[in-house]
């Protein structure tokens, strides 16, 4: 059953990104600008999947059948998304009968566009925030299991992630369209819910709660202190990820005139990278350290910095191709 699990949530993953697409597409057409939409996507992308993660992860930690929670939210993602399209179809009747009142106003009309969109897409992401949490509870026993399974889980779904871009943008958009994509994809995850559901029904054994570590003294400043700084550090780097992904975007725009192709181009290296990374850390635990989350910092810096020469060069390059 696990390898079944790990196959459930690779598809799982690969249904999200199938959706980043088409509502790129989407809201391409609610502002007439990519790089609004763009940004616009991934803000309520991650934002749902950050506050989904924390609160549903808090109510996963409670659940005693993780594995039924897991199929109630797979359905659930697969309904909200399904209704993406059609409440971006009854939002754009709301534009044209306000339009003419926040055209006088500056930045009225792009700001009412963009709230409308964000509260749209954060409903499934939000839903799909609580997947990992929840799944990672199913099957996590010990605390010392935490690290190498969520890792496993992570890299599985991130992987799915980038499978699922690429038949979004090759495959299914251009030979189904918006719509019918998003019909395919949302009873992909209802059948998959339904299947996680058929799964639990079949265990006999309730997962017993993970064991938890006892701290019998509280951590001394100098650890929360660092604790502060990673943090700190994860935020600052997960901004800096968001404006790579626009960035790189319009760098590829530029070169390959496809702005549907450039995205997805850029997220299936975005999400191969970020997979390969987990399932490494996943697999070989490296000991964590600051100096290990600053060498890595440096290695991210590098790597944009050697995407802006290639940009800088690639212009040359296929004139004298």
């Amino acid at each position: 059953m696990t390898r079944l699990l790990y196959f459930v949530f690779f598809l799982s993953g690969a249904s999200g990104l199938v959706y980043e697409v088409v509502w790129v597409r989407l809201t391409g057409l609610v502002f007439g600008n990519t790089s609004f939409s763009i940004a616009t996507v991934l803000g309520a992308f991650m934002s749902g999947l950050a506050l989904g993660s924390w609160w549903l992860g808090s109510i996963a930690d409670r659940s005693e059948r993780p594995l039924r929670l897991y199929g109630v939210l797979e359905i659930l993602i697969g309904i909200s998304a399904f209704l993406v399209p059609v409440a971006f179809r009854a939002v754009d009747t709301l534009y044209w009968g306000i339009g003419a009142d926040l055209s006088e106003i500056a930045g009225a009309d792009s700001l009412v566009r963009f709230i409308t969109s964000f509260v749209i897409m954060l409903v499934p992401t939000f839903l799909m925030g609580g997947t990992l949490p929840v799944l990672t509870r199913f099957f996590v026993e010990r605390t010392d299991e935490v690290g190498s399974k969520l890792g496993t889980l992570y890299a599985l779904n991130t992987f799915g992630a980038a499978f699922g871009t690429l038949i979004a943008a090759l495959i299914l958009i251009p030979g189904l369209g918006n719509q019918l994509t998003t019909v395919w994809i949302a009873s992909l995850n209802v059948a998959l819910g339904l299947l996680a559901i058929r799964l639990d029904l079949n265990q006999d054994v309730v997962p017993e709660a993970a064991e938890e570590s006892v701290r019998t003294e509280p951590d001394p400043p100098a650890r929360r202190q660092s604790d502060r700084l990673v943090m700190l550090t994860l935020a600052v780097s997960g901004f800096a990820a968001m404006v790579y992904e626009v960035s790189w975007t319009r760098a590829l725009t530029a070169i390959i005139g496809s702005s549907t192709y450039s995205f997805a181009i850029m997220l299936v290296t975005f999400l191969v990278g970020i997979a390969m990374g987990s399932s490494w850390a996943g697999r070989f635990r490296p000991s964590a350290s600051l100096r290990l989350l600053g060498l890595f910092q440096l290695g991210i810096a590098a790597g944009g910095l050697v995407f802006l020469i290639g940009y800088l060069v690639a212009p040359y390059l296929l004139v004298s191709l």
